[in-house]
């Protein structure tokens, strides 16, 4: 068996952290009008979860893609 890479993992619900982000920040958008609010308060999250675990990667994954969240965990931590 070969060596894991990373001795911590943080696997994140990605559309949870989108859905609460573009909630939470107050209306933003660019010039074209687009709105940028969810994609600024999901990567400030990011960055705070890095800063505050033990995590030495990170890993996000669509809601949707739970079979593929079970796939890559179940092996190694029961995952069900």
């Amino acid at each position: 068996m070969s060596k894991a890479p990373f001795k911590h993992l943080t696997l994140d619900d990605g559309s949870g952290y989108i859905f609460r982000a573009y909630f939470a920040i107050p209306p933003r958008s660019n010039s074209g009008g687009i709105p940028t609010n969810a994609t600024f308060g999901f990567t400030n999250m990011l960055i705070k979860l890095l800063r505050d675990s033990d995590a030495e990667a990170l890993a996000t994954r669509p809601a949707a893609e739970a079979a593929f969240a079970r796939l890559l965990v179940s092996p190694f931590q029961g995952f069900k």
